[in-house]
């Protein structure tokens, strides 16, 4: 199959707001699957993630673990699931901003053998509202 797998380990806070940047900000064609790894946490969020996510009109399979593998193990274990070609691993406080998938994939086109990770930058707490 073509498209991307997103997967991150879950953590509290704005899971949401990342799981909508993520939707509205890839194109529709590229976003495979959402693959979402929870490592453990102690509050069970599926439900209200699942009622977002309904909106957004993308799959979600979701993996939920009784014990933390750690932060690695856990995006490994998402990289193993992910039935795209191509898995873009996020954290779950991250937010993408417009175009942010096309000049990865450019350049994954040009050296296929390759991993690509993007401009991370820090975005204060006060921040957030803009995105």
């Amino acid at each position: 199959s073509s498209g991307i797998n997103a997967e991150w380990p879950l953590r509290p806070g704005i899971l949401l707001r990342t799981l909508t940047t993520l939707v509205y900000r890839t194109p529709s064609h590229l976003l495979h699957e959402i693959v979402l790894v929870d490592d453990g946490s102690r509050e069970n969020y599926k439900e209200s993630v699942f009622q977002h996510i309904q909106y957004l009109d993308v799959p979600l399979v979701w993996y939920r673990r009784n014990d933390s593998i750690g932060i690695a193990n856990a995006r490994q274990f998402g990289i193993a699931q992910a039935s795209g070609d191509i898995v873009a691993v996020l954290d779950s406080h991250m937010v993408v901003s417009e175009m942010w998938l096309q000049p990865l994939l450019d350049t994954l086109r040009e050296k296929p053998a390759g991993i690509v990770v993007p401009l991370v930058q820090m975005i204060m707490d006060e921040e957030y509202d803009k995105f």
